[in-house]
C-alpha cells in the first residue's frame, strides 16, 4: 500500500463509530504527519484512558494548534503524573516555557516516580540548557536515572557529548547496563564509526550482547 492509499483508508477509519479505530487512525496519521485526525487527537487530551497517548501523537505532528488544547489539559487538577509529565513533553516540543520548566524541575526531584520519563523527554525536546543537567546525571554514579540520562545524551542530537559516550561504552568496569545505553546514544547521533565500535564491544553477559547485537541489527 502507498503512503497515499494508507493515508486515505486511515481518513475512512476516522469516521467509524467506535473511538478506539478513529484514535488509532489518528495517531497513525500523526506518524506519518498529517493533520487528519488532530481533532479526535484532542478530543483524547480529555479522556484520561486516550490522554497519554494523544498528548504524544501531538508532539510527533507538531501542528501549533494543539498548543491552547494541551496547555488547556495541563492547567486541569488531579492529572496523574506521567500524564501531565507527558503533555509537558509536548508543550517543550513548542517551546511553551510551561512544559519546558515542567520538565526541568521533575528532572531534579529524585524521588519522583516519573524522573526516568522527564529526562528522556528532555532529550527528545532538546529544550535549551537541558544538556548540562542530562550530562550531570549521566555521570553521576549514584544516580538511579543515569541509564536514562545516557540514552537522552544521544537524543540530544549533539556530537559534543561523544566523547563521554564513548568512555562508557568502552568502560569494561561498568555494568552491562550503563554500556548498553551509551550504545544506543551512540546510535542515536548517526556519526560516523559508532556502529563498528559498538561492534567489537564484548560485554558480560550472553543476554547483553545479544541485546548490543539487536540494537545494530
Amino acid at each position: 500500500m502507498t503512503a497515499g492509499h494508507e493515508i486515505d483508508a486511515l481518513k475512512k477509519q476516522l469516521q467509524d463509530a467506535d473511538y478506539h479505530v478513529q484514535f488509532e487512525a489518528a495517531r497513525r496519521l500523526a506518524l506519518l504527519q498529517h493533520s487528519a485526525g488532530i481533532e479526535v487527537l484532542i478530543a483524547g487530551l480529555d479522556r484520561s484512558d486516550f490522554r497519554f497517548g494523544a498528548a504524544g501523537a501531538l508532539a510527533v505532528l507538531k501542528n501549533r494548534s494543539a498548543i491552547e488544547p494541551l496547555e488547556r489539559c495541563f492547567s486541569k487538577w488531579l492529572i496523574p503524573h506521567f500524564d501531565r509529565t507527558q503533555i509537558a513533553g509536548a508543550l517543550a516540543s513548542f517551546g511553551v516555557p510551561a512544559g519546558v520548566l515542567h520538565l526541568k524541575v521533575r528532572a531534579q526531584k529524585k524521588g519522583a516516580m516519573d524522573r526516568a520519563m522527564v529526562i528522556e523527554l528532555l532529550g527528545q525536546t532538546r529544550v535549551e540548557g537541558a544538556d548540562v543537567l542530562i550530562a550531570r546525571i549521566g555521570t553521576d554514579q549514584g544516580d538511579a536515572c543515569r541509564g536514562a540520562a545516557i540514552r537522552a545524551l544521544g537524543r540530544l542530537g549533539d556530537a559534543t557529548h561523544e566523547p563521554l559516550l564513548l568512555s562508557l561504552l568502552n568502560d569494561s568496569a561498568l555494568a552491562d547496563d550503563f554500556r548498553l545505553d551509551a550504545a544506543e546514544a551512540l546510535i542515536s547521533l548517526s556519526q560516523p564509526g559508532h556502529r563498528e565500535q559498538i561492534a567489537a564491544v564484548s560485554l558480560r553477559n550472553v543476554e547483553a550482547q545479544n541485546e548490543l547485537a539487536a540494537l545494530l541489527a
